[in-house]
């Protein structure tokens, strides 16, 4: 006696719920993944002044003002065009001289101050030899960092500090020695 053998197409009901459990199973780990690692790009873009700004500050800074003759702080951009009012601690601007091989002097100025375009603060270095027309706010020879918040200049025990304060309140402090 022969038996028929005709089977319908098709998967059964614990077929389908092993598929899917596997799938769930599949894309929750996944989920996980995706959240994790946008929990690590939140955290270093978060990060970014400390990781990617500071180097390129320190190197700006350590080749300006490593070279520097004398350096005096201002509260204001047009204090340090016109050499007045020369501060202590607390400054925005500040103003480092260097004598050139002929024995003239040309003057450095870092300068943090607001975009008037953007309204986005920055760090900026204007070129400033005293027998060409003085700089124009506004108008840096270079940037230093567009990823400020706040800086700060003071001389303390002799020592000149830069105090910069990033996006997310990191703050750095460099100490720079003045030539002797």
């Amino acid at each position: 006696m022969k038996i028929p053998l005709h089977r319908k197409k098709g998967f059964t009901l614990v077929e389908m719920t092993v598929v899917i459990v596997f799938g769930l199973a599949i894309s929750s780990v996944g989920m996980l993944m995706l959240s994790q690692q946008l929990q690590t790009v939140r955290r270093l873009n978060q990060q970014n002044f400390i990781l990617q700004e500071s180097p390129k500050i320190n190197t700006a800074m350590s080749a300006l003002l490593g070279r520097a003759d004398a350096i005096r702080l201002h509260q204001s951009f047009a204090d340090a065009i016109q050499d007045q009012n020369p501060v202590l601690d607390d400054a925005n601007v500040l103003v480092a001289a260097f004598r050139n091989i002929d024995n003239n002097t040309t003057f450095g100025i870092i300068n943090f101050e607001t975009d008037p375009a953007t309204g986005n603060n920055r760090l900026d270095y204007y070129f400033f030899d005293p027998a060409d027309t003085a700089p124009v706010e506004g108008t840096p020879s270079w940037n230093i960092s567009r990823e400020i918040a706040d800086a700060s200049f003071a001389l303390v025990n002799g020592l000149f500090q830069v105090t910069l304060t990033g996006p997310n309140a990191e703050q750095l402090t460099y100490t720079i020695s003045p030539n002797q």
